[in-house]
């Protein structure tokens, strides 16, 4: 999933506020591409992209990137969706050659689990794994630890 700055998606979209809110989208989202969107799609714009254009037209300011679309809903908030294969598709076609196909249609999904604003990115160890282990496991830990020096104490007396 792409990660895109704060200042990038404010200097993308217009209108913003400063202060404005990226929100995960709750419901999927249907976009259908004209041939207009396909005249006027820029390679490598993810404000003047395909899907960017069919959005405009339904009056909603969107930006799209490879795996994640961002459109505005409101002065102050900003919904995320991820672009599904069939759109990812389409968007390196457009960006690789500058050709696209009018008539298409995608369904901008809700994220789910780690595809959501605030999930874990990166590593393993942002998940269960990497919790820090309770007071009580600790002492569990250091009393077992414990046991077994002086278990290997006495084996080492016996032996001596």
């Amino acid at each position: 999933m792409a990660h895109v700055s704060r200042k990038a998606l404010f200097e993308t979209l217009p209108g913003l506020d400063s202060d404005f809110h990226v929100v995960d989208a709750r419901k999927p989202m249907k976009v259908a591409t004209t041939q207009a969107d396909v005249r006027g799609a820029v390679p490598l714009d993810p404000h003047n992209c395909l899907f960017a254009r069919a959005c405009r037209r339904r009056h909603k300011e969107a930006v799209f990137f490879r795996t994640v679309a961002y459109v505005k809903d409101g002065p102050k908030t900003v919904r995320k969706f991820c672009v599904p294969t069939a759109g990812q598709v389409q968007i390196l076609a457009l960006d690789a050659s500058g050709v696209a196909m009018a008539g298409c249609s995608i369904v901008l999904r809700p994220p789910t689990g780690r595809q959501r604003v605030g999930g874990c990115v990166g590593n393993l160890s942002h998940g269960r794994r990497g919790r820090r282990a309770s007071a009580k496991v600790m002492r569990q830990r250091a009393a077992a630890m414990a046991r077994l020096a002086k278990y290997r104490r006495s084996l080492a007396t016996e032996a001596a």
